[in-house]
């Protein structure tokens, strides 16, 4: 007889298996999502980009933030586009903001807040330490791990006092 990891039937020192979390989404819009990994982003099916209504439900109060930082982002920076893109698996559906050919950021949608997400070069990140920024977009900015491509800083948004240093570190990716 084989022992048993924690207790558990089924699981044994000799055949260890994987436990996978799945996670099921209704988004109280007449459309459920069938099981799946959980993901970066709320919106992990990969058929269909997130409709506006969809976008509504999930981020609940957070929704306004979200479209007072795209229209934020848009005054200071002309022209703005905005792509919805399924990156893989294990990050979802998210909202780029491209001026002409280069992402100025990424926000990715979760429950009742989202993510913006900028890769920042050298030179953005030594004028985001010499301007203004408040406090906790500063901390991010230094504690972002480097990459090849430059920083990659997150901030999830779950306030509008965040906004505009958002809005600032948009423009200073854009400048640098």
């Amino acid at each position: 007889m084989a022992d048993t990891l924690s207790g558990r039937a089924g699981l044994t020192n000799a055949a260890p298996q994987l436990i996978l979390i799945r996670l099921r989404l209704n988004f109280g819009v007449g459309r459920t999502h069938r099981y799946r990994f959980m993901t970066l982003s709320v919106f992990g099916e990969r058929t269909t980009a997130p409709t506006n209504s969809e976008l509504r439900a999930v981020l609940g109060r957070a929704y306004p933030f979200w479209g007072t930082l795209l229209a934020r982002v848009r005054e200071h920076i002309s022209p703005i586009a905005e792509v919805w893109a399924y990156t893989n698996a294990t990050t979802g559906w998210g909202l780029r903001l491209r001026h002409k050919d280069r992402v100025i950021l990424y926000m990715t949608p979760q429950q009742t807040q989202f993510l913006v997400s900028f890769v920042l070069g050298e030179k953005a990140v030594a004028a985001a330490q010499a301007t203004r920024l408040p406090a906790a977009i500063r901390d991010a900015v230094a504690a972002a791990p480097r990459y090849a491509e430059g920083r990659g800083v997150r901030v999830a948004v779950r306030s509008a006092r965040q906004i505009p240093g958002l809005v600032a570190l948009a423009e200073i990716k854009w400048r640098n």
